[in-house]
C-alpha cells in the first residue's frame, strides 16, 4: 500500500511541475519583425526577435546554424535583459540573406523555454513576410519593330591561339601551385583554426552567461564540456577523457585545479552556490594560450 502511494506522489509531483511549466510557457510571448519590407539577393536584411517571459524563467534564442530556408542566418547580436517585478524582456537581432528568387519569404522563429528537469519546451513566434525585389526591370520598346530575318555565321574556332593560351595558363598553374603551394595550405589551416575558435568563444560565452544567470547546473556541465573538446582540437590531447586530477598532473596549475574542483562539486554535488562568474575566465584564458601556440606552430611549419 505505501509503495502505491509513494508512486501515486510521483506522478502527482511530476503532473504539477509539467502543468506549471505549462502555465509558464502559455505567458511567453516571441514576436519578429522584419526591419525592412523587400531583399535583393545577397543583400542582408535585418529581423529584430524580441522575447517577454516571467521574470524567474530562461529563455534561450538560436544561434545561426538555425536552417530557415531559403533565407540564410549571416550574423546575430543580443542586448541584455530588461526586467522588472513580473516580466523580462530579452531581444536579438539576426541578419539574414538569401540566394534564392522568390515572391516572399514568410518567416517565424522559434526560441526555447528552459524547464528545471534539463529539457526545454518550444515557443513559436508570429510569422512576417519580406518581399523579394528584383534589380531586373523591363523596359517596353516604343515605336521599334522586331526584325525577325536572322543571318547565322559560323564563327572560326582559332586553333593554335587557344592551343598557346591554355599552354600558358598551365604554366602558370603549375608555377603557382610549386611556389604558393604550403604558404597558401598554412593559410587556409590558420583560417579554419580563427573560425573554430570564434565559434567556441561565442557559445562558450553564452553557456557561461545562462549557468551565471540561473545558477543552472545543466549548463555548467554544458560549458565544461564545450571547453574541453575545444582543447582536444587545439592540441591533439585526449581533454574529453581527463580528470580534475588529470588535468592538475599535466599542466600543474594550482588556479585551474581549484576552478575544477568547484565545478566538480557543482556536477557531483549538486551544488549552486559554486557558479560564478570568476571560474568562466579561467577556462577561457586555457584555451586563449593553446590557440594561440597552435597558431604559432602553424605559422612556423
Amino acid at each position: 500500500m505505501k509503495w502505491r502511494l509513494s508512486v501515486f506522489g510521483v506522478f502527482a509531483l511530476l503532473f504539477w511541475q509539467v502543468d506549471s511549466y505549462a502555465q509558464i510557457a502559455d505567458k511567453v510571448s516571441c514576436k519578429i519583425n522584419f526591419l525592412t519590407d523587400s531583399i535583393k539577393i545577397g543583400q542582408p536584411v535585418a529581423v529584430s526577435v524580441l522575447v517577454k517571459h516571467p521574470v524567474n524563467s530562461e529563455v534561450l534564442f538560436p544561434d545561426s546554424n538555425l536552417n530557415i530556408e531559403p533565407l540564410q542566418i549571416i550574423e546575430k547580436s543580443w542586448f541584455p535583459t530588461k526586467s522588472d517585478s513580473l516580466f523580462s524582456t530579452d531581444s536579438a537581432i539576426y541578419w539574414v540573406t538569401t540566394w534564392q528568387p522568390a515572391r516572399g519569404y514568410s518567416l517565424s522563429f522559434p526560441v526555447y523555454l528552459l524547464n528545471e528537469l534539463g529539457d526545454s519546451t518550444t515557443i513559436i513566434s508570429n510569422s512576417d513576410t519580406l518581399f523579394f525585389k528584383s534589380v531586373f526591370v523591363p523596359q517596353q520598346s516604343k515605336g521599334v519593330k522586331a526584325e525577325t530575318n536572322f543571318s547565322f555565321i559560323q564563327p572560326l574556332f582559332n586553333y593554335p591561339y587557344w592551343a598557346l593560351g591554355g599552354g600558358l595558363a598551365s604554366v602558370v598553374v603549375i608555377a603557382l601551385l610549386f611556389f604558393f603551394a604550403k604558404p597558401l595550405q598554412r593559410g587556409i589551416r590558420l583560417l579554419l583554426l580563427w573560425r573554430t575558435a570564434r565559434i567556441f568563444d561565442s557559445n562558450f560565452e553564452r553557456l557561461a552567461l545562462q549557468a551565471t544567470r540561473s545558477k543552472n547546473i545543466k549548463l555548467l556541465e554544458q560549458s565544461l564540456n564545450l571547453w574541453k573538446q575545444h582543447l582536444e582540437r587545439l592540441t591533439n590531447k585526449a581533454f574529453t577523457t581527463y580528470t580534475t586530477k588529470d588535468f592538475y598532473n599535466d599542466l600543474e596549475d594550482e588556479q585551474l585545479l581549484e576552478v575544477l574542483q568547484r565545478i566538480d562539486r557543482g556536477i557531483y554535488g549538486g551544488s549552486e552556490e559554486v557558479i560564478g562568474a570568476d571560474i568562466f575566465p579561467v577556462l577561457k584564458g586555457y584555451a586563449l594560450k593553446f590557440y594561440k601556440e597552435r597558431r604559432l606552430a602553424i605559422s612556423n611549419e
